[in-house]
């Protein structure tokens, strides 16, 4: 069991990983543009956080943010 950042979870081939790692045990955090998907996916061992990595600033900002926020051990 571990902790697995997905950046494009929201949809596709992120959400396809994000949600088989959930069902092994991982938590999950997904980061995308799209609240209303995200929150669709958030609960349980998924946790969903809105961001635009297409802004270095707003990178640095989520990079923090998952360091601080225990997200990764």
């Amino acid at each position: 069991m571990g902790v697995v950042v997905v950046s494009g979870g929201t949809n596709g081939m992120g959400r396809a990983l994000a949600l088989g790692r959930a069902e092994r045990g991982d938590r999950v955090l997904v980061l995308g543009r799209s609240r209303e998907r995200g929150e669709a996916l958030a609960g349980g061992s998924i946790a969903f956080l809105p961001v635009d990595l297409s802004s270095m600033a707003e990178t640095r900002q989520v990079i923090e943010h998952i360091l601080t926020e225990n997200h990764v051990v």
